[in-house]
């Protein structure tokens, strides 16, 4: 006791500063297994070939759809989740239709034009009048493979990966089908997650590269969301040309009008839940303020510079 109470006592600072750092440490070490805790659980994943999906449900669905027969004049609207298919599908109907659904938590899922082929079932789809309206989240080689052969109409729309990420893990958050399958609370760890490929649709540049062999084809159109934000009349005039059909100035000032973020927040469903709204902000480059590790964010750009230097997608770009 007498030897304790003669040592010499730190200053207070001295004494911050001696357990500043071991503390950091055990807070360093703890925030570093949390995070492999996370990467490590089990999250509420269902396999089906070389993707996850949310449901056992949706796998039996996308199974019994592998027999889907297309016809030559169906339309598919694809593209990686949180990419852009639900603005794609809202330009499609416009200008097929001159009209557009409501958005609901799925989308515009299940509603009297669309059809998910992960979602609605093969009998359903069946009964559905000329020109059928598909949506399709899942890679190309995956797609019923009548599809492909019969070269039906097919819209693939993709995002900067990084958005994507951002959109995707509030997505997660908020709608029901997709929350318990990847991290909640931190944005890093499904940051994490989402490069390994584990996370609802499976892996983005396996997404992408299995669309870009197909982009010269006369029957397949790929689009940009970026271009769309940047040119919306054009990229309008491109879509409709695809499909066979001419717009005049009027209705191609309507169609960019209806199509436009504000407008179509009016037929979100889902603008009454405080917490989550599918049409989450329309614009490009949210990850800015998301990505607050460097450490992480080089990361991300070695793991996007890597896979897009692949062979598979010699040409990609941003």
């Amino acid at each position: 006791m007498c030897e304790q109470s003669s040592r010499v006592q730190p200053t207070k600072c001295e004494g911050e500063r001696r357990l500043s750092l071991p503390v950091q440490s055990v807070f360093q070490k703890l925030l570093a297994e949390k995070k492999e805790a996370q990467l490590k659980r089990f999250y509420n994943l269902f396999r089906y070939k070389s993707i996850y999906l949310f449901s056992a449900e949706a796998v039996n669905i996308m199974r019994a759809n592998e027999c889907l027969q297309a016809r030559p004049d169906d339309v598919i609207v694809s593209g990686y989740l949180r990419s852009g298919t639900t603005w794609t599908q809202a330009i499609v109907q416009l200008i097929l239709y001159n009209d557009i659904s409501p958005v609901r938590a799925f989308g515009m899922d299940n509603s009297g034009r669309w059809s998910a082929l992960h979602r609605v079932r093969k009998e359903v789809i069946d009964q559905k009048p000329s020109t059928r309206l598909l949506k399709a989240h899942m890679p190309m080689h995956l797609l019923p493979v009548s599809f492909l052969k019969k070269h039906c109409k097919i819209i693939y729309i993709y995002r900067n990966v990084k958005d994507v990420m951002v959109s995707l893990f509030y997505a997660a958050k908020g709608n029901p089908e997709y929350r318990y399958t990847s991290p909640q609370d931190d944005f890093d760890a499904f940051v994490e997650l989402f490069m390994t490929g584990k996370v609802v649709f499976g892996s983005y540049f396996s997404h992408i590269a299995s669309a870009w062999i197909y982009r010269t084809n006369s029957n397949f159109l790929f689009l940009n969301y970026d271009s769309i934000l940047t040119d919306p009349e054009g990229n309008i005039i491109r879509i409709a040309e695809f499909l066979g059909k001419s717009l005049s100035v009027d209705q191609l000032a309507h169609v960019a009008k209806a199509s436009s973020f504000d407008e179509m927040k009016k037929w979100d469903t889902t603008q009454d839940n405080s917490s989550w709204t599918f049409l989450h902000n329309g614009k490009s480059g949210a990850w800015r303020s998301h990505f607050t590790s460097e450490v992480l964010l080089r990361r991300v750009d070695d793991w996007i510079a890597t896979q897009t230097s692949s062979k598979e997608l010699e040409g990609f770009c941003f």
